[in-house]
This record gives structure tokens, C-alpha cells and sequence, in this order.
């Protein structure tokens, strides 16, 4: 190497060395702001830089929370379907479809079916309801009393231990009026008691027939626990098209303990979404 050539080189190396340290010094700035605004100035004065990986990446999270956000506020078929054309693989695509779905069924029934089997349990409440107040206990004849004779009450075994032995019989004993008994009213029927309405739910999706939301809800009860002690609820339901459908919902006790549950399984990549009354 010549010795002109010499000066030449280290001018190349230190530019390259501060090309470098700016390059990290602005990557280091876009994450300590962590907006879309910062990643995007850094790929415009980077864009070969060491970390324009990354920044795309964090870019298109970014992106994608604020146009969830969007869709959210807005809360319409139209807002979730431009989120899932923007991000045809985004995390939240799932619960997008599952909120489209809800508005293009009609209103909830208020009638909702429990897709449990009937137990012993059940069975043996629902045939005293439905037998009513139970029958008067029957009296055997060896203890029932017998009519008295000639109009005249028999004496109880109390009184034949108490009376004397000597006592004469009265001289003339008027005849006992003998009154009939006062008709007994049977009880009313015992009325069930009314089912608590449940006013909070979750939903994980809505199925073109019923063994397809039994075969989900068996599915997902087993990859999560979460579900396992809540009861499933299956509604049928009509579509905008006129096409039948069953929505598969779960009663919860409370709107934040729903909200927790389906925050928990979306974690878990497994779709949900909080049913608030009426929906």
C-alpha cells in the first residue's frame, strides 16, 4: 500500500465508525420513545441501517394496537372488517370476526338452553314440582278410633284409668250431636323456584349448527381451564341472510370477572370476546 493511500483508508474507517454510532444512537433514541412516529423517522434516515428488522416489527405491533383501538371505540361491522383487511394476521383477528358475527345475528332470545345433561339431582326436583304438595299420610285401621255407639263418644284410656269403679251410670244422657267434619283444603302445588337470569356472558363464536358449538365447547373446556367450571349456553339464532345459527356463549357472575376469563384466552390464542346483557 502506498503511503497516500494510507490516510485515505483510516478517513474511510472512521467514517464508517461513525456511521455506526449515530446508527445506534438513533435506533437507541426510536426505542426509548417507542411511537410510530420514532420508528418511522429512524427507517426514513436508516433505511440500511443495523436494526431496520426490528423497527418494522415494533412498527407494525404499534400499528396494529392503535387501529384495534380504533376499531374498538367505534364498535361496528364496518370498523372490525377494515382492522382485518389491515391486518389480515394480526393477534386480534379472531375476536374481530367473532364481533362481526354478533352484529350481523338478530338480538339474543331471552331464553337460553343449558346444554348439560340432566342429573339425578334434576330429575328428582322437576317430578316433585311436578307432583305437587304431598299426599296426607294415611292412618291404619288398627289405630283409628272407632264411631261411637248410639250417638255416645267412647271414653279415652286416660279417662277409664282415672274414673272410679263404683260411679253409677246417669239417669238419662242426652243424645251428642255428631258434626260433620270441615272439608281439609289441599296445599297448593309447590311453584319451582324461578332460574336466576344470568346478565353477564362470554362468547366464543357462533356455529352453523348445534354438535358444531357442542364439539367447540368440549374443545376448549379441555386446553383451558378457565372454562371448566362455567356452564355452557347455546342460542339459536338467525342471521342477516336468513341462514340459522347457534351462538356459543358461557354465563360469568360479573362483567369483570368475564372480561379477565376472555383476556386470559386470548392470551392463549383461543377467540373470545365479553357478551354484555342483551347481546
Amino acid at each position: 500500500m502506498s503511503p497516500r493511500a494510507v490516510p485515505v483508508v483510516i478517513l474511510l474507517l472512521a467514517a464508517l465508525a461513525l456511521g455506526g454510532c449515530a446508527d445506534r444512537r438513533e435506533w437507541r433514541n426510536a426505542q426509548s420513545a417507542d411511537t410510530i412516529e420514532s420508528y418511522e423517522a429512524y427507517l426514513a434516515s436508516r433505511p440500511q441501517g443495523d436494526y431496520v428488522s426490528p423497527a418494522q416489527r415494533r412498527l407494525a405491533d404499534l400499528k396494529e394496537a392503535r387501529d384495534w383501538d380504533i376499531a374498538t371505540q367505534r364498535d361496528t361491522a364496518e370498523a372490525y372488517r377494515a382492522f382485518i383487511d389491515a391486518h389480515p394476521k394480526g393477534r386480534w383477528v379472531s375476536e374481530a370476526r367473532i364481533r362481526i358475527q354478533n352484529f350481523l345475528l338478530d338480538p339474543m332470545p331471552p331464553a337460553v338452553e343449558d346444554v348439560r345433561p340432566p342429573t339425578e339431582a334434576d330429575e328428582a326436583a322437576a317430578a316433585a314440582a311436578a307432583a305437587g304438595a304431598a299426599p296426607p299420610t294415611a292412618v291404619s285401621p288398627a289405630t283409628a278410633t272407632p264411631p261411637p255407639a248410639d250417638g255416645v263418644p267412647a271414653p279415652s284410656d286416660d279417662a277409664l284409668f282415672d274414673a272410679p269403679t263404683t260411679a253409677s251410670p246417669p239417669e238419662s244422657a242426652a243424645p251428642a250431636v255428631t258434626r260433620p267434619a270441615a272439608p281439609t283444603t289441599p296445599a297448593a302445588p309447590a311453584k319451582p323456584a324461578e332460574p336466576t337470569p344470568v346478565s353477564h356472558r362470554i362468547q366464543l363464536g357462533a356455529f352453523s349448527s348445534r354438535e358444531q358449538a357442542q364439539a367447540e365447547w368440549a374443545q376448549a373446556r379441555n386446553q383451558h381451564r378457565e372454562l371448566q367450571g362455567l356452564v355452557p349456553l347455546l342460542t339459536p339464532v338467525t342471521a342477516a341472510n336468513g341462514s340459522s345459527m347457534w351462538r356459543l356463549q358461557a354465563g360469568v357472575v360479573s362483567e369483570a370477572r368475564a372480561r379477565e376469563i376472555c383476556d386470559m384466552l386470548q392470551a392463549a390464542r383461543q377467540p373470545c370476546v365479553y357478551a354484555p346483557p342483551g347481546r
